[in-house]
This record gives C-alpha cells, structure tokens and sequence, in this order.
C-alpha cells in the first residue's frame, strides 16, 4: 500500500485532498517533462539554454524515479509477492446447505 504509493507519486505527486481549486507547487516527474515540452513548444526560433536545462531536469528526474522503482519492484515488492504466492488461500467461502424441515 504506503510503498506502492510513494512510488507513484514520484511520477505524479500525492493526491490532493484539499478542495476546490487549488494548486499544487510540488514538482514530479510528469510536471517536469510537462514544464520542458511546453517551454520547447512555445520557442518558434529554436530552444534556448532555457529550454534545454529543463528537458535536461527532466531527464535527471526521470532516471532518479526510473531507479527507485526498479528498486521497489527488486526488493519490497518481490519480497510482499513471495510471501502472497505461498499463502493458500481459496478466493471461495465455505457454503453451507439450507434445507427446511
């Protein structure tokens, strides 16, 4: 569950639980390659020294989430499977007969 979770908010940030409109300043992966795309896209002349520091945050932020989730699927996850597959556990309850007499 809480493993699981931090690694998908490196890629997409932690769920906002506020409400309304709000705005979250957190930057994950996805912002970043999102930053850098938009930055990219606007330049009509080309890119700038700008343009090409973000693409290259993203790249380095990407890396960093792409080894921590290959970490957790080497070790925490590997480790909860192992443990799950030996449990014999029927997805089936035991059912009783009713009868009336």
């Amino acid at each position: 569950g809480k493993k699981i979770d931090e690694v998908i908010a490196i890629y997409i940030g932690k769920e906002d639980k506020r409400q309304g409109i709000t705005r979250n300043p957190e930057l994950n992966v996805v912002r970043r390659i999102g930053n850098a795309y938009q930055y990219v896209r606007s330049r009509k002349t080309g890119i700038t020294e700008t343009e090409t520091r973000l693409v290259e945050f993203a790249e380095k932020d990407l890396m960093k989430a792409l080894e921590k989730t290959n970490a957790f699927f080497a070790n925490e996850w590997k480790t909860y499977r192992d443990s799950i597959e030996k449990l014999a556990i029927s997805p089936f309850k035991e059912t009783k007969s009713f009868e009336m007499k």
